[in-house]
């Protein structure tokens, strides 16, 4: 009777030891940067919008057009849709940024990335006669979809802007 229970037990055990707990792993979402090349802001308006990853000239988030400088003159700027919250980040580049900002850092003045903003995205020279692109990670708070993007600029040449984004979680 002694050998039935030791071997019951130590099958129970066995099967105790031997069941794995199947616990899921944490999801790790990857990252997906997306690069956009914008259509010449000398033959228009170019406007994209974020959540589909897509030029939309009706529900866009991001845009590329000429402000009047005044004197005749226009600059290219970067303009954001209304219905957006922005913030920007000098802390790390673009590759290294993950972080969400508390909320009290989000800013419903979208012209502050706008050409004469504080944080304008493309700064014309005088000097040299040339646009310069900030280095500046610019994050987009989207509070219909309440979906988070960092964005940053890297090239501007002759009317077209090249930019990469990806959404933060």
């Amino acid at each position: 009777m002694k050998r039935i229970m030791i071997l019951g037990l130590s099958l129970l055990m066995a099967l105790f030891i031997a069941c794995e707990d199947k616990k899921d792993d944490a999801v790790v979402e990857e990252s997906t940067v997306i690069t956009v090349t914008t259509g010449n802001v000398n033959d228009g308006s170019f406007y994209y919008n974020l959540t589909i990853a897509a030029e939309d000239t009706n529900t866009w988030h991001v845009s590329l057009q000429n402000i009047d400088a005044g004197g005749g003159y226009y600059m290219p700027s970067i303009v954001l849709n209304n219905s957006v919250m922005v913030t920007i980040d000098t802390s790390v580049n673009f590759d290294e940024l993950e972080e969400i900002p508390s909320n009290d850092q989000w800013s419903t003045d979208i012209s502050i990335v706008a050409y004469g903003g504080d944080n304008e995205v493309l700064n014309y020279d005088q000097t040299n006669h040339t646009i310069n692109v900030s280095n500046d990670n610019i994050l987009i708070y989207i509070p219909t979809t309440h979906q988070v993007f960092k964005l940053h600029f890297d090239e501007y040449s002759d009317g077209i802007v090249l930019f990469q984004f990806d959404e933060m979680h």
